[in-house]
């Protein structure tokens, strides 16, 4: 009964994007973008605790689609960061509606493909997907939304002053957490091509702690609807594309060791860490 309500709520979520046409400055596209993840993140942590206690095809469907609404609405706040400064951009009507036709297009695809073409296979309480299939791709394109974020999220953090960062500091550790969570999900599922209950349950815990933290800063500091005052000076973000090369170095040469041989991932770490 719950999963027609899924899809309901994650088209609202998915058409108040729509808002951003009439807003005039980019922090009110920011403030939106950031009420859409306040909205969003119980949304997608109610629908894991389903899919734990509901192991089937329907609801892993409905789950993979939220994770791709999710994933536009998290890379455009992402990417409305820069905007919401003093020193970013204005951007036009005609760029808000370029992007509005992406994701619309990207949420129409996921919604046929994944409605369509996903076939899941339910076997001892683990849920799998076929190889390059609609579950792989909506996975890799949570990964690189959510590196992408993790990577702005650590310029626009470097960049504010000190009293700034002591307000967004909530924030900016919520969104990280989120961040994390969501890249050892969308990892695990890309090597092992499973959905297990007991890692959802885990998702359905962090993304709530995640959520509390930024609705926490965004109350408590008044964060919505104000100009964000940052260094002029160009800031380079370190830390996220280090963390970023080592782990697709590391993971590109795990996964491809374990599909050549058919090992198991602890053998492989094994073998690397003695090598």
């Amino acid at each position: 009964m719950l999963v027609p309500v899924f899809y309901v709520l994650n088209g609202l979520l998915a058409l108040s994007g729509l808002l951003a046409l009439w807003l005039r400055s980019g922090e009110q596209r920011f403030s939106l973008s950031l009420i859409q993840v306040i909205a969003g993140l119980p949304l997608l942590a109610g629908e894991y605790l389903y899919l734990a206690y509901h192991l089937e095809a329907r609801a892993a469907r409905v789950v993979l689609f939220s994770e791709v609404v999710f994933a536009l609405t998290w890379l455009a706040m992402a990417m409305r960061l820069r905007s919401a400064t003093l020193s970013g951009e204005r951007k036009s009507r005609i760029s808000i509606l370029g992007e509005i036709g992406v994701g619309a297009v990207v949420t129409a695809g996921a919604a046929f493909f994944l409605g369509y073409r996903l076939v899941p296979e339910i076997s001892a309480s683990i849920l799998t997907f076929s190889n390059a299939g609609p579950a792989y791709f909506s996975s890799v394109l949570l990964l690189i939304t959510v590196f992408y974020a993790a990577w702005r999220l650590e310029q626009f953090w470097r960049s504010l002053d000190t009293r700034l960062r002591w307000e967004y500091k909530t924030v900016v550790v919520g969104s990280f957490l989120v961040c994390g969570t969501l890249i050892w999900s969308s990892s695990y599922r890309l090597t092992y091509l499973a959905v297990l209950p007991k890692h959802v349950l885990l998702l359905s815990a962090l993304l709530p702690l995640g959520w509390g933290l930024i609705f926490y800063g965004v109350l408590r500091h008044r964060l919505l609807n104000r100009k964000i005052f940052v260094s002029r000076k160009v800031v380079y973000s370190f830390v996220v594309p280090s963390l970023l090369a080592f782990y697709l170095v590391g993971f590109g040469l795990v996964s491809l060791v374990m599909r050549a041989f058919g090992l198991q991932m602890s053998f492989v770490l094994k073998w690397l860490f003695l090598a």
